[in-house]
Parts: structure tokens; sequence; C-alpha cells
């Protein structure tokens, strides 16, 4: 989770593959989970995540939403919601830790292939999630028992490895990639604030942001990128001096992780159907549409921010931290919201 640069000249298309990575020395590098775009496209992946995500949550926490992660927030308070937060960071860095060992003793190859098995279960069964939406109204209307169980099951089962195929295969290039990976941003940043009691996700979105910051400084994303600057035979400093005038800002490419684009999407889903803390807890109080819209149009305010500000650090560094300013930020804005909603409404 972090975004990070690299020279156009660098990734031009005389020094990209068909699939549109950079070459050095005959070896490909893995393909990694981001969204590639130049500064003046930053905002373009994030709000289109932001949007799509939000309007998915809204039609299916209209609908209900049969799940629910952890410990009960409304019966156990706010310890459940921390409990519930370290188990899922816990998992988060625990998974982590296993890839760096994996990829360490088998090497970097093997980053390429988890992600894409990753892919496929996540793709799977998120959309398997959201189509038993779609087909409960099929079977209600047609009834065929258990036809529409296992048709459900066979276009999961199908678009997940579309999906993957679509990213991984060498003939698709970096704007198909680049698809996949909001796509795969909108069905996170959507699917987990439905998952997750309001507290619980965002004392989530805190932790992975400070975890961020040590994952991308020491941790396992700092490894990952040692190990592939290591292997094509480039520095891994990532210090650019301010006495380079040489730094043409306009020609470089940004790669923006998919957990940025989940989680920043994630934090704005929250604030469109969240009762305890988002728009409906401010519409139930006083009944104003834009009172409901308030602290969404707050958060994205601050999400944005947040990621023009890493921009300008990225401009001293090759690669930061994605997730701590626009979460902060966004985090703050939204409770501004609140509280300016409830002194205005």
């Amino acid at each position: 989770m972090g975004i990070s640069n690299l020279e156009d000249e660098k990734n031009s298309d005389e020094n990209r593959g068909m699939d549109g990575f950079q070459e050095t020395s005959g070896m490909k590098e893995p393909r990694l989970p981001v969204y590639s775009t130049s500064p003046k496209k930053l905002w373009f992946p994030i709000v289109l995540c932001i949007i799509f995500s939000g309007l998915l949550a809204i039609m299916i926490n209209i609908a209900g939403v049969p799940i629910s992660f952890g410990l009960d927030e409304e019966e156990l308070g706010f310890g459940a919601s921390v409990v519930n937060a370290l188990i899922f960071i816990g998992i988060g860095g625990f998974s982590a830790f296993i890839m760096i060992k994996l990829v360490k003793k088998k090497g970097i190859d093997l980053l390429e292939k988890i992600m894409m098995g990753s892919f496929l279960i996540l793709g799977i069964f998120i959309v398997y999630f959201y189509g038993t939406y779609g087909f409960s109204f099929l079977e209600a209307a047609f009834p065929l028992g258990d036809f529409w169980f296992y048709l459900l099951i066979a276009i999961s089962i199908g678009l997940g490895v579309l999906l993957v195929y679509l990213f991984a295969a060498p003939k698709f290039g970096e704007r198909t990639k680049n698809l996949v990976v909001v796509i795969y941003g909108v069905l996170i940043g959507s699917f987990l604030p439905l998952l997750l009691p309001t507290w619980t996700a965002l004392l989530i979105l805190i932790g992975f942001s400070l975890y961020d910051i040590y994952s991308v400084k020491r941790g396992p994303i700092k490894e990952m990128m040692d190990q592939i600057n290591a292997r094509n035979g480039s520095a891994s400093e990532g210090i650019i001096s301010d006495e380079d005038d040489s730094w043409d800002w306009s020609d470089i490419t940004l790669d923006i992780g998919i957990g940025d684009l989940a989680f920043y999407s994630m934090l704005t889903s929250i604030t469109l159907i969240s009762e305890e803390f988002g728009g409906p807890f401010l519409f139930n109080l006083s009944g104003n549409v834009f009172s409901f819209f308030m602290p969404f149009m707050f958060t994205i305010t601050g999400v944005l921010l947040g990621a023009f500000l890493s921009f300008q650090f990225v401009k001293r560094h090759k690669m930061i931290p994605g997730l701590p300013l626009s979460i902060f930020i966004g985090i703050g804005m939204l409770a501004l919201s609140i509280g300016l909603g409830v002194l205005i409404f």
C-alpha cells in the first residue's frame, strides 16, 4: 500500500514489453496490483473507485446484509471494536510476513503467483456475494430450484478467472491492468464497510495506515521492492536530490497500490451507509437530504487532499505510504462534517 514513481523514459513504450512492464536484462518485473498513472490523473482512479464503491455499498445496504465480522459492538461496546480491528490487522500483518518469507525463499516471481491466487479467491467470493442479491430476484420470478445457485457459482468462478487473466496475461497492456485494479478497488471498498461495524472499520483504517508507514519504510513492501530492484540491478535508494534540476515531474508515472484505492473507497463508503457516524446518522437526525451527503463530500475532499500532499512527498522519495495522509485527513474531515451537521441541522 504505497504510492511510487518511475521516470517516464523507463516506462516508455520503447522500454516496455508487450504487457507494459519495464524489462531489464531480459527479465520481466512481476505484475504488481497497482494503478499506473500520471500526476495530472492521480485523482481519476481514486474518484472512480469512490463513486462506484459508494453506489454498490448503498444498494446492498438497502437490500440488507446477511453477514458480519467479529464481536458485536452494540453488546460489548468499544472494546469489541478494538478486538475486531486487532484481529483484522493481525491477519493482514501475519499474511504479509508469511508472504515475505516465501518470496525470500522461492524468489520474487512467487509474488505474482501469490497475488494472482489472492485475486482469484477474492474475486470469486465477492462476485458471489453481490450476485446473491441479483439472483434472488430471478429466483423469485422464475423458481427453478438449485439452477440459479449453480449458475451463480459458475458465473462467479468464470468472472474471477477472467479478471485474473486480464490482469496477468502478457498480451494485455497497462490500461487493462488498471481497469482490473479499479474493479477490485471498487469491490473491496464497498464490501468491507458492509461486512464490518462502523467503529471496527474506522479503527482498521487507522491501524493499517500506521502499519503502512512501517511496511513501506522497513517492512514487507520495502523488502519486496528491494528484491525487485536487486534482481533488475537498480538502486533501492528512494531519495531524489533537491539539487537535481533535470527531474521533469510531467514525465513520471505514479503507481497507486490497490490497497490504497480499496481503503480510500472503504472510508468514503462508510459515510454513505453508517447510522453511527455517517450521512444516515445526520439524515435520521435532521431529515435534510443535504445532510446525508455532507459527510461524503467532506471525506472525499480529505482523501483527495491527502493524495495531493502524498504526491508532494513523492517528489522527494520514490515510494511513500499511500494511506496515512488520505485516511487521517479523511477521518478528520468526516468528524468535522458530523460535528457541523449536528450543530447546523
